[in-house]
């Protein structure tokens, strides 16, 4: 019997690549295509699946992680990969609070979604072992400390130093810090071209 699987992406042409590829594999019956999460959630209530392949990053609504969430707490039988095209820092270990079995970088992993698809489905837990490293200006993303991505989060959101020192409970002069040590290590000149720059890599995308 085939593996009833759900996808979910509102990109229309990452929707018609994957179905192409499940569609060649007769071990796998395609139920529906859609580019919306929420209406995913719907679906896991009225409809039999095995699978769900869902973006993370959606144009409006409820994003991928979140409706996981949802749909594990009500459906944990359904198995769920989550994949994305942006290297947000936060994503793997949201996901698997999310419940979701699988996670998949679309232009940076090694291991083919099609491979992930088999071992979730074969009751494995599959997720790359790290976020994907991004040349930040004149750094690399993993030489960030968690504290410092911690606040460049806040910077990317335009917050001010006071701001950010109340949000995560550290003095004004910490974040200056922290501040000036991302400064150093990009080779920015100002926090906006910082700002700008982070945000435009997508290593911090979510508050």
């Amino acid at each position: 019997m085939a593996y009833r699987v759900l996808i979910v992406d509102d990109q229309k042409m990452q929707r018609i690549a994957l179905e192409t590829s499940l569609s060649e594999n007769p071990d796998y019956q395609i139920v529906d295509s859609i580019g919306n999460a929420e209406i995913a959630v719907s679906f896991a209530r009225s409809k039999e699946l095995d699978l769900i392949i869902m973006d993370i990053v959606m144009a409006a609504g409820l994003n991928g992680i979140e409706a996981a969430a949802t749909i594990k707490r009500e459906h944990p039988r359904i198995k769920i990969i989550l994949v994305t095209s942006m290297p947000e820092v936060s994503y793997i270990e949201k996901a698997k609070e999310a419940g979701a079995e699988g996670m998949w970088y679309k232009e940076y992993e090694a291991l083919p979604l099609m491979k992930v698809i088999e071992k979730v489905l074969a009751g494995e837990i599959v997720y790359p072992e790290e976020t994907p490293v991004l040349s930040i200006g004149n750094a690399s993303s993993d030489e960030f400390t968690p504290r410092e991505l911690d606040v460049l989060r806040k910077v990317v959101y335009g917050y001010t130093d006071q701001e950010i020192a109340d949000m995560l409970n550290m003095s004004r002069w910490t974040v200056r810090t922290h501040v000036k040590s991302l400064m150093q290590k990009t080779g920015f000149k100002n926090r906006v071209e910082l700002a700008v720059n982070v945000r435009s890599s997508g290593l911090v995308i979510d508050e």
